[in-house]
Formats: C-alpha cells, structure tokens, sequence
C-alpha cells in the first residue's frame, strides 16, 4: 500500500491521452480485476493503473501476443523484475515524453475494434459485447457492425502532434494485418514471419488546430488497400513491395467521428504511475534500430495509465514496447521523421473515394467524402 499510495496518479478517463471525444467510458470505467487465475495469466493480461490489492507489479500488463479476448489467448514475453518502484529515484528514471514528430515501426498483435476492460464476463471483459468473427477477418468493420477480430500485425506509425494536448495534428497508421490468427499466426508473427494471408489498412487521424480548439476530436480515415492485399492472395509476396507506403489513392476510404480524439503522445504519460524496471526480451523484432528479433534483452522502466502500459528502454530512452489487453500491443523498431520516411504521408484520400457509412448527424465526414446528393 505505501508503493501504491506513492507512485499511482488516476487517470481513468479518454481525455487523460486524447485531445477531445469521450470523457468518461461509462460507469464501469474502473472495472475489477479479471478473476485470478493458476496460470497467472489474468495480470500478464490486465493489470491496470488503479488497481490496488494488489497493485500491479513491474512486470504485469505486458499483454504480448494475444489472438482472443481471455487472458489464456495469448503468448506473454518473460520478464524479470529489475527493481521495484521504490529503488528507482525519480531523478535516475526515463523520462516517458514521445517525440513530437516520428515515425516508427510496429510489429505485435491487434484487435478491431479495439475495446476497455469491463468487469462484465459475458463480453469476455471487454466493453465491446460483440461475437468474434472468422468471416470478418481483415475487414475495417465500422462502428455500427457488431463483430470483432483478432489478428498479428506489422507496420509504421506516422505522427505529427501541434503543441498541447487540443493542439491538432496528424497521425497515420500503415498497418498490414497478418492471418491466420489464433495461437498459429501468433507463433509465427513471433518468429517474424509475416501472414500466409496479409490484408493492407491505413487509418488516418484528422483533428486540425480548430478542432483542437473545441475538443471536436475530428475524424478517421479508413482506407482499404484492395491492390495491395488482391496481389498478396493471387500469390505475390508482398513483404517484398513497399508496404511502408501506400498511396492514399490505392483502395477505398470510409470516413467515420473519430471516438476519442488524436493521441497525445509527447506528454501522454507525464502523470503516469511508475512500475519499476524491467529486464526482458523484446518481441517481434529489433527494437530500436530494424530487424529480425536478436534475442538481447532490454531493461526498461515501465509505467502505466489507465490500461495503456509503456516501457522506456533506458539504452536508448525512446519507447521500446506499447501495451493495452484490448487496445493493441506492439513493440518500436527503426524510429525515424515522418516527412523524412514518407512525404506523402499527408495527403488524405481523395473525396470522390472517400464515404461516410455512419451518417453522422454533426456532419464532422462532410470535408473528408463525396458531396452527398438528393433526387427532387
């Protein structure tokens, strides 16, 4: 109880990492742990910032390679306990700012739609109620489809925050979701081998300085890149092409509200509670630089907010792991600037291929899809 009561800072809320969108999830916003388990799993799985008998310990919440929503779906990296919060000094701990302006590599696992925890065992612990689909696999499911699934990933982060948390900005995810899934395509991502069938996404976060300006958390961009994934199933080995970068005019975008609002990633953790440091071997690749996995262990501080977890690597100060139970799992590799990797990273797709599927009655989509017309 004295760690906790020194190290904990609540934040239990979208708006503590998101400029605009849902305040509050709902009253369950600060669920009960998942009930203990032999195996352990449940706290590898889920160990979130406020919990407190007991309180999550330097290695819990690294979630790892997971492909369904219990703690028993997954692959979970070993960890050692290099120190406990309290052996750490503030002074001698990694500052946990992201850069402002980056571009980084991801490889991990992915679940759509990403949820919260809940306390409801029905959902699988989940806010999101909705049945695990096979036939949806690889589909940017929009929010008003009630299916959800799983599947290992690599890609590149782009990001390019204004100043301050409602400052706007851009953000773009280049993401190539690997299948099968299940405990076979987590395996293999693990080995760093890419899907025997590989479908090509992009979602685009849009919030400019005026959004910001009104918490309006703008919009998202879901692009669907048919080219890319329809050579990869006619047999063509798409690790080989430049999947990094993808034109904005390759495929079809849906434009959906943005839930949350653009991540704040630069200051995004500054009231987050320290967990202590860690020793463990990162999965999927080379962190930091680019490559295959090397099989070297990092040590990292580890401090958590909410149900978002990250590890700072103190070689090369910089983000070595991300983690959540729902929300996606990833590590960094081959960190570089966005316009430095990819300038056309900015350009959204063009309007007349760009739809609005939720009819939204704010019309945030309107400067995004095709004019909508109406027969009289």
């Amino acid at each position: 109880m004295k760690v906790y009561k020194a190290h904990y800072n609540p934040s239990s809320t979208c708006l503590a990492c998101h400029g605009g969108g849902v305040p509050w999830q709902n009253p369950d916003n600060e669920p009960p742990p998942t009930p203990r388990q032999v195996n352990g799993n449940d706290r590898k799985r889920r160990c979130d910032e406020y919990f407190a008998d007991p309180p999550c310990g330097p290695c819990d919440g690294m979630a790892g390679a997971y492909y369904g929503d219990l703690p028993d779906n997954g692959i979970y990296p070993v960890c050692e306990v290099v120190a406990e919060p309290d052996y750490v000094p503030v002074a001698k701990r990694m500052n946990t700012d992201w850069p402002k302006k980056f571009s980084v590599e991801m490889r991990g696992a992915d679940r759509w739609p990403r949820a919260s925890p809940s306390g409801n065992a029905s959902c699988g612990y989940t806010t999101d109620c909705s049945p695990y689909s096979k036939e949806a696999e690889g589909q940017a499911l929009p929010p008003s489809v009630p299916l959800h699934w799983y599947a290992q990933i690599h890609g590149v982060l782009y990001v390019d925050h204004n100043d301050g948390q409602f400052g706007g900005g851009r953000l773009r995810h280049e993401t190539v979701y690997q299948f099968p899934s299940g405990k076979e395509g987590a395996e293999m991502n693990l080995r760093h081998l890419n899907g025997q069938r590989n479908v090509h996404l992009t979602e685009i976060h849009v919030q400019t300085p005026e959004m910001g300006a009104k918490a309006n958390p703008g919009v998202m961009l879901n692009l669907e890149h048919s080219n890319m994934t329809q050579a990869n199933a006619s047999g063509v080995d798409d690790s080989k092409l430049d999947w990094r970068r993808i034109p904005s005019t390759d495929g079809t975008c849906v434009c959906v509200p943005n839930p949350a609002g653009l991540p704040y990633f630069e200051k995004a953790y500054d009231n987050s509670t320290y967990k202590g440091r860690v020793r463990f071997i990162p999965p999927w690749q080379q962190t930091g630089s680019y490559g295959p996995p090397s099989g070297k262990a990092v040590v990292a501080d580890h401090y958590v907010k909410w149900t978002f977890h990250v590890f700072i690597d103190i070689e090369t100060k910089l983000p070595v792991m991300f983690s959540s139970p729902f929300g996606g799992c990833a590590t960094y590799g081959n960190w570089s600037t966005p316009d430095e990797l990819w300038p056309e990273w900015r350009e959204n797709p063009a309007r007349d291929r760009c739809f609005d599927v939720t009819q939204d009655p704010s019309h945030t989509c309107d400067a995004y899809t095709q004019p909508s017309s109406m027969v009289v």
